[in-house]
């Protein structure tokens, strides 16, 4: 299993950029984007690039309670 974890603050335009590189990526299966500053319109990016890919089955987007990153 490949994991992708953005481990710095990139808000709404740093994850649309992830997304557009994700869309057409194959190894990629866990998304780690946990206090990343999301928001919604970064949730709206996160969910345009999961109707073309099929291979991301796991997100990550908040801290476990005891802040471990699965």
């Amino acid at each position: 299993m490949h994991k992708f974890r953005v481990s710095m603050i990139v808000g709404p335009l740093g994850v649309k950029a992830i997304c557009v590189a994700l869309v057409s990526n194959t190894t990629i299966e866990v998304l780690d984007l946990h206090d990343n500053g999301l928001e919604n319109t970064g949730c709206a990016y996160v969910a345009e690039m999961l109707k073309e890919n099929y291979f991301i089955t796991e997100l990550v987007w908040i801290t476990p309670p005891d802040n471990t990153v699965i």
